[in-house]
């Protein structure tokens, strides 16, 4: 639940931005808001999706891409390891998250850690 909830937050960043407009561009982007992927995933989906992160993200190398989906829903994306850096030390990496949902993609990147209870969490990179 961690990840959705991260995830909403960063789309709700981008959309109060957008907000500031006529609103007629704010119904668009309600209505943009509320048909993104994530916002379709059934709780299995979920938990699929956390599962093959888990797996991926500890086992892949950069650059290689690991699927998962839900054959009960047809949802389903790519994870994309990029880099991976070791934070405040923990193992993290920047990774790019592709989702399907009804042949509607969507494609974000977020910089993730291992957290000592052993979950993926974002978090932001430390600036060097």
């Amino acid at each position: 639940m961690r990840f959705k909830t991260r995830f909403i937050t960063t789309a709700m960043v981008a959309l109060m931005a957008t907000l500031i407009h006529s609103g007629q561009v704010q119904a668009r982007v309600l209505d943009w808001a509320t048909r993104l992927p994530i916002n379709q995933y059934t709780p299995e989906d979920i938990a699929i999706l956390k599962q093959r992160m888990d797996e991926i993200l500890s086992t892949v190398e950069d650059g290689e891409t690991g699927k998962w989906n839900n054959p009960q829903t047809g949802h389903g994306g790519s994870i994309t390891p990029l880099t991976r850096v070791q934070q405040d030390n923990k193992p993290c990496r920047q990774t790019r998250f592709m989702s399907d949902v009804n042949g509607q993609e969507n494609v974000s990147e977020f910089f993730l850690c291992r957290q000592p209870d052993g979950v993926w969490a974002v978090e932001q990179p430390l600036v060097q």
